[in-house]
């Protein structure tokens, strides 16, 4: 095995074992969690939190009165409170 074969083995392994721990806390939380908005909330934090992530944000698409589709970030975790808001609900990212 080449030493870079050993670290994508390494990286899968650590990766598996964030997934892992992040389904446990996921269990241990879910029976508290009273809406779906506080469940995506959480996810976005955990995200955050297991990848060493700036950012993470949870869209959601929804049928209005009108039968239209609307898509809109349910949660969004910043790392940096201060991040500013242009940054992260920029007009392209909602058009994708």
């Amino acid at each position: 095995m080449s030493v870079h074969e050993s670290e994508n083995a390494a990286f899968a392994v650590e990766m598996e074992n964030k997934h892992a721990m992040m389904v446990a806390q996921l269990m241990k939380v879910l029976p508290s969690m009273s809406s779906m908005e506080r469940l995506l909330q959480w996810l976005a934090y955990a995200i955050v939190e297991s990848y060493d992530l700036q950012l993470a944000q949870v869209w959601m698409s929804f049928i209005d009165v009108n039968e239209l589709a609307i898509t809109r970030p349910s949660a969004t975790v910043a790392r940096n409170p201060l991040l500013p808001e242009y940054l992260h609900l920029d007009s392209s990212i909602s058009a994708i």
